[in-house]
């Protein structure tokens, strides 16, 4: 995430999140652990975060703890999905 201003800016993530197997989803921000959800296939998880982004480039990754499947005719390893991911200033 980019901050183009010289001050900092509180923002709200939105997000849906589904695994395809039980696992712990971990999600950090610039290091910091910011949440934590348990997984499994059957539901999925709302994130709601209010993130302060400093001046330049933020850091928001995701980790999963759960096993990898591979779908048919899909060469990739996938865990889970985030759905419908925004982004907007909190006033």
């Amino acid at each position: 995430m980019w901050n183009d201003s010289d001050t900092v800016q509180n923002v709200t993530l939105t997000a849906h999140v589904q695994s395809v197997s039980t696992g712990q989803l971990l999600l950090t921000f610039n290091h910091a652990e910011v949440r934590r959800l348990s997984l499994n296939q059957e539901s999925a998880s709302l994130i709601h975060l209010i993130l302060t982004l400093p001046p330049g480039a933020s850091q928001l990754e995701w980790h999963f703890d759960g096993r990898l499947v591979r779908p048919q005719d899909d060469p990739r390893q996938l865990g889970f999905q985030v759905t419908d991911l925004t982004l907007v200033p909190t006033h």
